[in-house]
């Protein structure tokens, strides 16, 4: 809150500090660790008063908050496999000579 306005803030990377707090068994590639912004001066040009539209219904909201990050995250994953196939990776176990020969790693 900046002078009763819901607000937000960029701030560079370089000035925060990530706490490692998450250790869940199997959720570590998450990367939900807390960010920690100690000390930090933001200048007033990097302030912005948070201005969602009037006609914006909850749906919508829930989209930009929720399911945008989704769409993100399945965006990299996608980018992650296509270079996993581009490259001369060996599929585990097989007599494949690469990821794209086996049926079973395209399936």
């Amino acid at each position: 809150m900046v002078d009763g306005t819901f607000s937000f803030v960029q701030i560079p990377m370089a000035d925060l500090t990530v706490e490692r707090t998450w250790d869940m068994a199997g959720m570590r590639g998450t990367g939900s660790h807390t960010v920690v912004a100690d000390g930090v001066l933001v200048p007033a040009e990097r302030v912005g008063a948070l201005r969602l539209p009037p006609d914006l219904g909850a749906a919508q909201l829930f989209g930009i908050c929720a399911l945008a990050p989704v769409v993100g995250a399945t965006f990299g994953a996608l980018d992650v496999v296509t270079a996993m196939f581009a490259s001369d990776r060996k599929p585990y176990m097989t007599s494949y000579s690469r990821m794209g020969e086996s049926p079973g790693a395209r399936q």
